[in-house]
């Protein structure tokens, strides 16, 4: 925690991940952004190794996640992307960790997320996945594509070592 609070207090003066002291900070990206966007311009696995090759870990989201994202509607082509990411990864000693970046606990409120959205004017809401807490079973049944051996990787295996390696953080005075 030290560490997050010094990387606050001199975040003005960082413009790049290269001026972080990466001592005691666990680092992660998720698939969309840079990432993705490298991706659907056609990047070879040298460009997404010096994206990935910064981090620790690698977020990987439910295959429905890459419409809201990207223009990817096809499902087989994010299938591909993601097990594509998950070689570069493990090529390059990042984790690959399954995440469904909740918004809410109950699939049910997706609905009223939904209404709140397109109250409040947000274009294409309706294009937005169910962004529920989903449990492990059901991140499981997610990226089953993957084998099951591959899914319980990315889905518990790798998501517990995250967990383990982090201290328990007491606020620093």
């Amino acid at each position: 925690l030290k560490e997050l609070y010094k990387l606050i207090s001199n975040s003005p003066g960082i413009f790049s991940l290269d001026q972080i002291d990466r001592k005691n900070l666990i680092l992660g990206i998720s698939i969309k952004g840079e990432l993705i966007q490298k991706i659907i311009e056609n990047a070879d696995d040298k460009e997404l190794e010096k994206i990935i090759e910064r981090f620790d870990y690698v977020l990987l989201n439910p295959i429905e996640y890459f419409g809201w994202y990207t223009k990817i509607k096809d499902e087989s082509q994010a299938k591909e992307i993601t097990k594509r990411i998950i070689a570069v990864c493990e090529k390059n000693n990042v984790l690959p960790i399954a995440s469904d970046e909740a918004y809410f606990v109950f699939s049910d409120d997706g609905e009223c997320r939904r209404i709140l959205l397109d109250y409040i004017g947000v274009e294409n809401c309706d294009e937005q996945p169910n962004l529920y807490f989903r449990k492990t079973d059901e991140m499981l049944a997610e990226f089953e594509y993957l084998g099951s051996e591959k899914a319980y990787e990315v889905v518990v295996t790798n998501t517990n070592y995250i967990s383990d390696i982090i201290e328990d953080i007491r606020p620093v005075p």
